[in-house]
């Protein structure tokens, strides 16, 4: 029998068990395939036989589809590893077989995809008939948890039988698979009597002296669903563990969150992995942007080129930033990206040290021919930041810190010059040396309105400067480092830092917290910066790795 089809019908059906004990019993690997089909089996017909009423003939046909696919997939993997004259088939599972803990996930999903073919060469009938039992049991596992009448333990029960049937009706696409069972999860995690069986748990109170067995039994039943779809998350898909935990359904408990996965506390720095490594480090994370496909667009040690970095690892140059002829110090002072992936950089420049700072900005194209060179209209005496943000429609917003003065206007081509709209001052702001955590934003995707941010006050501002909302960041997350819009929720992302940890808070444009993460206090995690693209990426950028993430 392929190894790695019986190692992911394991895993799954860890998600009946109710106690840890069983769920450990139901991946061991002392197992013989054949005890383990019918401790399946009998767990199920136990189950079955606690089920009674009209109310429950829905869950009841679930379970009894799930057995039926369970057997008809049993008979088709025995056909598979007996058919010998198919060369084909038995490659494959010799590869399969090799597919063990220590494998990299790319090699189980591979492994996973070449057991599913070989499946459906060798034994085609009974597999597609193990398939259709498996849909008749979501479908109808469905219908049981839609019904409001029956109990809570029932209606666990019948999304446990949900996000079984759906793993084992689209093995050959897990990530649908699991796409679809957080969506699962996410629905009982909104049932209120979920939410109050957590909340007693956590929070105690008079109800908590009452049915403390069953409200017991239930969270734990909830709490190993969670458990088991994370493993096969993190071994089945390709994603990393970041986008996945940070987007992990939660269960509501009043004005608090609890994540199933990592506890009250969402402390991420454990599962906090990197989509991205680099080889030297980067230039600076505050000069990197991550584009509409996923990329890091960062400069180099040099400060003037720029490489594309890709989750694969390949990378390659993309432009230069030209170098001015007279001055005796040039580097990159800001970058941003548009929505089509137009790369905008300042460079900042001067002839020798009693000279002023000069600013120019050049665009580059995807491809990164160069597309425009002009100078800015401002002039710095000190060495303070300098700030850039693009709409969808090209509007450009740059923030002078020295003067906190804010330009806002448009590119002219024919002219080669940034024609000013209008400029406002922020006096709001407070802008310490070069290295003061000062971001601005356009607020959202049609960039009506602008956010800057300090070191511990977002503000938004209205189109001509006047302070629409002020968010203080709550003084037990420190101060801010970093500051990105998702452009698909709409939120505030700020990244924070009150030693020793680093947090991820998210506000709404109003100013209220939706939600927060502990980010932990890793080496990469200590220097990277939040940004995002206007066309959903969001990207956390160190000097040496990076993550995407799915908030």
């Amino acid at each position: 029998m392929s190894e790695l089809v019986t190692g992911v019908v394991k895993l799954t059906f860890g998600l009946l068990a109710n106690t840890i004990r069983i769920a450990e019993r139901l991946i061991d690997a002392n197992v013989t395939d054949e005890e383990y089909r019918h401790l399946i089996v009998r767990e199920l017909d136990d189950i079955k036989s606690k089920l009674d009423g009209l109310a429950r003939k829905d869950l009841l046909s679930s379970l009894c589809f799930l057995q039926e696919g369970v057997n008809r997939l049993y008979q088709s993997l025995l056909q598979f590893d007996s058919n010998e004259n198919t060369t084909e088939s038995t490659e494959q599972a010799a590869s399969v077989r090799g597919t063990g803990a220590d494998s990299t996930i790319s090699e189980a999903i591979i492994g996973l995809a070449n057991a599913i073919t070989s499946l459906e060469i060798s034994s085609k009938r009974r597999f597609k008939a193990a398939i259709e039992s498996f849909k008749l049991a979501r479908e109808n596992a469905t219908k049981a948890f839609c019904n409001e009448a029956l109990t809570i333990e029932d209606r666990i029960q019948a999304s446990q039988v949900r996000m079984i049937s759906r793993i084992l009706e689209s093995l050959e696409d897990p990530e649908a698979s699991a796409s679809d069972c957080l969506q699962y999860l996410k629905q009982l995690h909104d049932i209120g009597a979920i939410q109050e069986i957590f909340s007693v748990l956590i929070n105690g109170g008079v109800k908590a002296l009452f049915n403390k067995t069953k409200r017991l039994n239930n969270a734990l039943s909830v709490q190993i669903m969670n458990q088991v779809l994370f493993e096969f998350v993190k071994k089945y898909t390709k994603p990393s563990l970041v986008p996945r935990i940070s987007a992990w359904p939660t269960i509501l408990l009043g004005e608090k969150t609890y994540h199933p996965v990592l506890g009250e506390d969402r402390i991420i720095e454990m599962s906090l992995g990197s989509d991205f490594t680099f080889d030297d480090e980067i230039y600076s994370r505050y000069c990197s942007v991550v584009n509409s496909r996923g990329d890091i667009v960062a400069p180099t040690p040099d400060a003037r080129t720029f490489k594309m970095f890709k989750p694969s690892g390949k990378s390659r140059i993309l432009c230069e930033a030209p170098d001015e002829e007279f001055a005796s110090v040039c580097y990159v002072a800001a970058i941003d990206v548009d929505a089509k992936d137009n790369l905008y950089v300042i460079t900042r420049f001067r002839e020798s040290s009693n000279e002023s700072w000069s600013f120019k900005m050049f665009i580059f194209d995807k491809s990164g021919n160069k597309k425009l060179e002009c100078p800015l209209p401002f002039h710095q005496t000190s060495l303070k930041g300098v700030c850039m943000a693009i709409n969808k429609d090209g509007k450009i917003a740059i923030l002078n810190c020295e003067g906190k003065i804010l330009y806002i206007g448009n590119i002219c081509v024919e002219l080669n010059s940034f024609e000013i709209d209008k400029n406002l001052s922020l006096n709001e702001l407070y802008v310490g040396g070069y290295s003061s955590h000062v971001s601005i934003r356009f607020s959202d995707f049609n960039g009506t309105k602008t956010i800057a941010a300090d070191d511990d006050t977002v503000y938004i501002y209205t189109e001509d400067g006047q302070v629409q909302c002020k968010i203080k960041i709550p003084e037990e997350q420190g101060f801010i480092e970093s500051v990105a819009i998702n452009h698909t929720t709409k939120c505030i992302l700020v990244k924070t830092y009150q030693p020793p940890e680093r947090s991820l808070l998210s506000f709404s444009e109003t100013g209220e917290l939706i939600d927060s993460l502990f980010l932990g206090s890793s080496e990469w995690i200590r220097h990277a910066v939040l940004t995002s693209h206007p066309n959903g990426p969001v990207a956390l950028i160190g000097l040496t790795r990076a993550a995407l993430l799915q908030l």
